[in-house]
């Protein structure tokens, strides 16, 4: 590890140089992707990660299945809807989440701007701050002991309040514009599904209001768990995470100052907290093979993304649009493929699309993935090496979809 003096940064002392592989060895071990996490510490892995994006449900259980050894999706499904350690909500960027319920007060706190934000949008649709508020206080009291169908809980709102026609449309609405009020002051989560109906609850028990700090606080913790697990990074990819943070970078940056170092590390800059930056620097080069599915955060919140994955393939695993990345195969770290799966009558079917010719002990560990994809899923699983097309895809196709995960 070498340090030289930096720039301008009045909060930073030193700038510490590290090497890509150092970088990607600290970030695989505070993801638990060298050495998975036991079972009994799933809840404190999605904590430490900042939460697994959960649109598509499938993919998110993988993403656990990469980071703690032994689970099967059961253990996630009870996570959720059992023992409730686990809250699927909507969160950062609006979009939906696995929380631990344990950090429900936190993420609350924070998305109180996303509430104004929301407000305001909502507003200009003819949606005024008043109706939000009420909608939001009755599915809080619709939700406070029974689980409700989304047809059945804007039944039970509508029935409660006085809204006008454009209200009652936007809260029917399929894409919860008026639903994620309530999400984001903790009143409503993603209950467990009724066939294909989507179901809502209240908040997990044991989270409590009074718990919650204040906004400044929670954005302040939230931007140090984001830096301990995606470090080196910058506050700019912290504000992409999160969907905004309007202007508190610097107040953030002032309340962490005595903490932060900065760091260079081939050819780029990012920030780490001091201590972090010290281990990393003596970490050795990672090895090891995982397959992440889609929208795993490991993928999504590298930075930069030029040392994730070369230019030539950067479109087989990050489309252009609507944030959207494939499932990846990495190894020591570094995209190296992409993957699909299939599953059938009996088995699982993997197909692996390596960007370069896997030696053997990457093909082996790509197996040995595989037959744990397998039994998670509780089916037998099997994988096919394919070659990858010369020109990167940036369409979705079938075989590309996370929906195909159960196809």
């Amino acid at each position: 590890m070498e340090s030289f003096r930096c720039g301008a940064q009045s909060w930073c002392a030193v700038v510490t140089k590290l090497t890509p592989n150092q970088v990607d060895a600290w970030r695989l071990r505070r993801h638990s992707l060298i050495d998975r996490a036991d079972r009994r510490e799933l809840a404190k892995v999605v904590s430490s990660i900042c939460g697994i994006q959960a649109q598509i449900l499938p993919a998110a259980e993988l993403a656990i299945r990469a980071r703690v050894e032994g689970v099967h999706r059961q253990d996630v499904l009870d996570g959720l809807w059992k023992s409730h350690s686990l809250v699927k909500t909507w969160s950062m960027r609006g979009t939906l989440h696995i929380l631990a319920s344990s950090d429900l007060p936190l993420y609350v706190a924070a998305l109180r701007t996303k509430l104004d934000e929301t407000k305001l949008w909502l507003q200009k649709e003819g949606v005024t701050p008043a109706e939000v508020d009420a909608i939001s206080e009755e599915i809080g009291k619709a939700l406070t002991r029974q689980k409700l169908s989304r047809e059945d809980l804007s039944r039970e709102v509508e029935r409660r309040t006085n809204l006008a026609p454009k209200t009652r449309r936007y809260l029917r609405s399929p894409w919860g514009v008026l639903l994620r009020p309530a999400a984001y002051q903790g009143r409503l989560a993603f209950g467990e599904g009724i066939g294909s109906k989507v179901t809502f609850v209240g908040p997990p028990k044991g989270t409590n209001p009074r718990d919650e700090p204040s906004t400044e606080q929670a954005f302040v913790t939230l931007f140090r768990r984001f830096i301990e697990c995606y470090g080196p990074t910058t506050v700019g990819e912290f504000a992409r995470w999160w969907g905004g943070i309007g202007d508190r970078s610097r107040s953030i940056l002032q309340s962490t100052e005595g903490e932060l170092e900065e760091v260079e590390f081939g050819g780029f800059r990012g920030i780490m907290l001091r201590r972090d930056a010290e281990k990393a620097g003596d970490l050795e080069a990672p090895s090891g093979v995982r397959l992440l599915p889609s929208f795993d955060c490991y993928a999504m919140h590298y930075f930069p993304r030029d040392l994730f994955v070369s230019d030539a393939h950067r479109g087989r695993i990050f489309r252009r649009t609507a944030g959207w990345n494939y499932p990846a195969v990495i190894t020591g770290g570094k995209a190296v493929g992409v993957w699909s799966m299939s599953k059938l009558s009996h088995r699982v079917e993997v197909t692996v699309e390596a960007f370069r010719p896997l030696n053997l002990g990457e093909r082996r560990g790509v197996e040995e993935e595989v037959i744990g994809i397998g039994e998670f899923l509780g089916s037998p699983a099997e994988v096919r090496f394919s070659a990858a097309p010369r020109q990167p895809r940036q369409t979705n196709t079938p075989s590309e979809s996370p929906a195909a995960l159960w196809s």
